[in-house]
């Protein structure tokens, strides 16, 4: 269902799709609703993916009706699953795939707009900070420098909601793996926007990486919740398999169990169970991922 056909005439311009798929957030979503309407760039689109029950977004997305053009989808649950029932409708010439509780600063699409009619890359990663400033993967010199993106760096240089992309990949690159992430229906609850981004670098599409450009997403890493304990093991089961599908060297596999590993003893050794508890699923969830074929 289109909501709001709103029509820009300066064909000059770089459109967007963004493809937010969504699922139990209201006030998350209103937050980026209200972000996006502030942007200095307006030739976008925004298709809502809806996994909701009942139509609670409704009168929500009515309120920008007059603002932004919207599209009002519906999809099973599963967050790969409803983005690929975004991109069978994306229109623009880029792509973007925001997260339900991220926001935009109001510059960010003017930008990443600029960079795209400047750069001959495919895709354009940007850097994830949380609603104090701070950088969500750390001080790493791989997160403060610009750069392509590799096979290894991706892991820190990537999240769904920080990569834009050329639309003509998405039809060669055929879609997020809707056995993967966020509501899937298997244990592999994360790695779903690694994976499809290592299938773009595997068949010759460059992604770069610019950290001066920045989006905001909370950061949810408190690791002494039980729920944080608990969706560590699932999350950690989808970066395992991750790194099988794509047939990681063994270096790498084996640094991913013994970093967790290690945490998980340094942490004992602290006395905090809590922490020690995180990081021994994290190890468990991993040597799942990497040793179970299914």
């Amino acid at each position: 269902m289109i909501l709001s056909p709103v029509v820009n005439n300066d064909m000059r311009k770089i459109k967007f799709s963004l493809i937010l798929s969504t699922c139990e957030r209201t006030l998350e979503l209103e937050h980026f609703l209200t972000c996006l309407n502030a942007q200095t760039y307006h030739f976008f689109e925004l298709i809502v993916v809806d996994q909701n029950k009942d139509d609670r977004l409704v009168p929500i997305l009515k309120y920008y009706i007059n603002s932004f053009s919207i599209v009002h989808l519906r999809s099973e649950k599963g967050v790969c699953k409803g983005r690929n029932v975004g991109l069978a409708h994306a229109g623009g010439e880029l792509v973007g795939f925001p997260d339900d509780d991220c926001w935009y600063p109001s510059g960010l699409l003017q930008r990443v707009a600029d960079e795209f009619e400047h750069i001959p890359f495919d895709g354009l990663s940007i850097r994830a900070i949380n609603q104090d400033g701070h950088a969500l993967f750390g001080n790493r010199e791989a997160v403060r420098k610009a750069g392509l993106m590799d096979a290894y760096n991706i892991w820190i240089r990537m999240m769904t909601y920080t990569l834009f992309v050329r639309r003509q990949i998405t039809t060669v690159v055929k879609g997020f793996d809707e056995q993967l992430g966020p509501g899937a229906p298997t244990l592999y609850q994360a790695g779903d926007e690694t994976e499809y981004a290592l299938r773009m670098l595997e068949a010759g599409f460059q992604i770069y990486y610019n950290p001066e450009i920045t989006v905001y997403h909370p950061d949810a890493r408190n690791v002494q919740s039980d729920e944080a304990i608990r969706k560590a093991y699932f999350y950690a089961c989808g970066v395992g398999k991750v790194l099988r599908m794509h047939r990681y060297p063994l270096w790498y596999k084996g640094n991913a169990l013994f970093r967790s590993l290690g945490g998980t003893l340094l942490s004992a050794l602290r006395l905090n169970l809590s922490k020690s508890s995180f990081h021994w699923n994290i190890f468990k969830g991993r040597w799942r991922g990497l040793t179970r074929n299914d």
